[in-house]
């Protein structure tokens, strides 16, 4: 038998093709709860190519580990990318507010200075 490599790229874009609904979706939630943060447009790119950056990461690792006798694919959603969106949703808002908040306190103390 004839061994068949597979480079990582492609193994990326098989990913990004089977979760591109999983991953649009969730890149709209995130900008639409990002449009509550007073932010700039600038951050709010950044934000949102670094989650979708995550979270294609975190789907890839959770493919990999797959130990389900189920299918990744349910109809048109990869399991292995929602599960990666309602990872780093979360996590991302979590950081995000915990900035926020720390910049306020330090501004604030600048302000009493």
């Amino acid at each position: 038998m004839e061994e068949q490599y597979v480079f990582i790229w492609e193994f990326v874009l098989l990913q990004l093709f089977l979760g591109s609904v999983i991953y649009l979706v969730g890149s709209i939630v995130f900008f639409f709860i990002l449009r509550k943060v007073i932010i700039n447009k600038n951050k709010k790119i950044i934000l949102l190519l670094f989650q979708l950056c995550i979270s294609v990461i975190l789907s890839l690792f959770i493919w990999k580990y797959w130990i389900l006798d189920i299918d990744i694919m349910f109809l048109f959603i990869s399991i292995p990318a929602l599960l990666a969106e309602c990872i780093t949703i979360p996590i991302m808002l979590f950081i995000l507010n915990r900035l926020i908040k720390t910049n306020k306190v330090i501004g604030e103390v600048e302000l009493k200075k």
